[in-house]
């Protein structure tokens, strides 16, 4: 049977685990969590953190060549969504153009997105849509790739979550759950009932989200300097 291997990749770590078989038959052979260094002065920061990547990957006999990763979910936009269809090749044909009034943040050009059927009838259909900037995809694979690592594919943190609960077999069809997921700087909540996504989130919070500073605003700075003088 093919070993395979899921990578996830946050700000400060990585987590992998290998697996043998298949999607519907497998068992877990090893798993390994690490944690990318600080570059020294100077140092290019892809190139640390893609030789902590490499050794780890060399270290514990990990495939390189059949590899999927899961990116931090802060950086994805979740947007509910309702078509009138259901037929998937035209929601994907339109999706881009109906999102893009919810996205005003972003460009819509240069935005990757997905969607989830909530709600299907035959002649509409609810969808949970994610976006992610691909410039955040492209830093991922560059990571990768620099460290000899080829990703089959790249999904969100939420995804990933949804997928493993739904392998093991922890989302029966006569029950709710909800899956979180508590990352470095952003948690992934998702509702899972009937065996189905209902919604899911990304909250930005996370184990390590007190070391963030937050950027004095001009305001403030203009305040502190009216009580000096």
């Amino acid at each position: 049977m093919a070993r395979s291997c899921g990578l996830r990749i946050g700000p400060r770590r990585f987590e992998l685990v290998v697996l043998d078989g298949s999607g519907k038959k497998h068992k877990v052979l090893k798993t390994y969590a690490g944690e990318f260094p600080k570059p020294a002065p100077g140092e290019d920061p892809l190139a640390a953190a893609a030789e902590a990547l490499h050794e780890a990957f060399k270290q514990n006999d990990v495939p390189r060549d059949n590899v999927g990763i899961a990116i931090d979910s802060r950086q994805a936009a979740f947007r509910m969504l309702k078509m009138p269809f259901a037929d998937k090749a035209k929601i994907e044909s339109v999706l881009k153009f109906e999102v893009e009034s919810l996205l005003p943040q972003w460009n819509i050009d240069d935005v990757v997105v997905d969607f989830h059927k909530l709600v299907e009838t035959d002649e509409a259909s609810e969808l949970l849509v994610t976006a992610v900037q691909k410039s955040d995809v492209r830093k991922a694979i560059d990571l990768c790739e620099k460290a000899s690592i080829e990703p089959l594919e790249a999904e969100l943190e939420t995804t990933a979550v949804v997928n493993a609960a739904l392998a093991a077999g922890l989302c029966s069809v006569d029950t709710a759950q909800i899956l979180v997921h508590v990352g470095e700087h952003s948690t992934a909540v998702i509702v899972v009932d009937g065996g189905s996504v209902r919604d899911m989130r990304a909250i930005p919070i996370g184990i390590l989200s007190h070391e963030v500073v937050q950027p004095e605003r001009e305001g403030d700075e203009a305040a502190d300097k009216g009580e000096k003088s």
